[in-house]
């Protein structure tokens, strides 16, 4: 094979290799009517969320089972309408901290509304959306530190 052949076939196989990337790029690029509803549905958003928060208890009232508590986040005053079913969980260190540092186990005790006290730091977890919600009375577990 004489070296004009040889060039020509290079020629002709790199003509064929840049038709088949050019045709794949332009079918990369072209919608389907098929794949369109599925890519504007990615691009909804979501509805906001929201199944627990951190707040700081501003009053106690044992009476009623409630507190008002300030969110941390939003800085809103929000009624927490304790059940019998919510488990009210303190969460504290440990009396005997190590000395330089390391894992330690926190005390955690279940404890009762009157246990409460104003400026007592919580977490609470619903499976109710709480958006939106200045009043909440679907608490499945409330966490105390202090």
């Amino acid at each position: 094979m004489s070296k004009d052949k040889i060039i020509i076939l290079i020629v002709i196989i790199l003509v064929i290799v840049a038709g088949i990337v050019a045709f794949n790029l332009l079918q990369k690029g072209k919608n389907t009517p098929s794949e369109q509803p599925v890519l504007e549905e990615s691009l909804k958003e979501e509805p906001a969320q929201s199944f627990g928060f951190s707040a700081t208890i501003l009053t106690v009232d044992v009476e009623n089972n409630s507190l008002i508590v300030k969110t941390v986040k939003e800085e809103k005053e929000i009624k927490l309408i304790v059940a019998d079913k919510t488990e009210i969980i303190k969460i504290s260190p440990p009396k005997d901290l190590p000395k330089e540092g390391g894992i330690f186990t926190p005390d955690i005790k279940t404890i009762d509304i009157s246990d409460l006290e104003e400026g007592d730091n919580i977490s609470i977890e619903t499976e109710t959306n709480l958006v939106g919600k200045t009043e909440i009375d679907d608490i499945k577990k409330l966490y105390v530190s202090r």
